[in-house]
């Protein structure tokens, strides 16, 4: 069973879990490099999540998830399991509702970006009824 802390932005230990995990990740999107601890605590202090959580089992932290104004699931687990991504996705999606679409700037779905190396999120993702709809490329200058 998962339990999801809210994240407090001003509590060390949650800083420090979140780093923990930035560190650990196999499979990135957002960054090419792994920011100082200090970049990370001063992007913690300054994020714009909606919302944003520890997920916790049997009192350890295996991940985090986050949640933007724009209904994107922002996903982060140590584990790379197939079955933890769907118990979580699953919790999310019974915990949280989208916000209301705003035409060419939010959709009425929640959307979750998946690295196209991570087989077990994809196949999770598939396993749920979730509907592939686009993919990104990044034009690296």
């Amino acid at each position: 069973m998962i339990e999801a802390i809210e994240v407090n932005k001003n509590n060390s230990e949650h800083i420090k879990e979140l780093y923990n995990l930035i560190k650990s990740k196999t499979f990135n999107i957002s960054h090419e490099n792994i920011p100082t601890f200090n970049e990370h605590k001063k992007f913690v202090k300054s994020t714009q999540y909606r919302k944003w959580y520890l997920i916790l089992k049997s009192s350890n932290c295996i991940g985090s998830y986050y949640l933007t104004q724009d209904n994107v699931i922002g996903l982060n687990l140590l584990s790379n399991d197939y079955i933890e991504y769907v118990e979580i996705i699953k919790h999310i999606i019974n915990d949280h509702k989208p916000l209301p679409p705003i035409s060419s700037l939010r959709s009425k779905y929640f959307l979750i970006n998946a690295n196209p190396n991570n087989i077990n999120l994809i196949k999770a993702l598939k396993s749920l009824d979730m509907e592939h709809i686009q993919d990104t490329y990044a034009y690296k200058v």
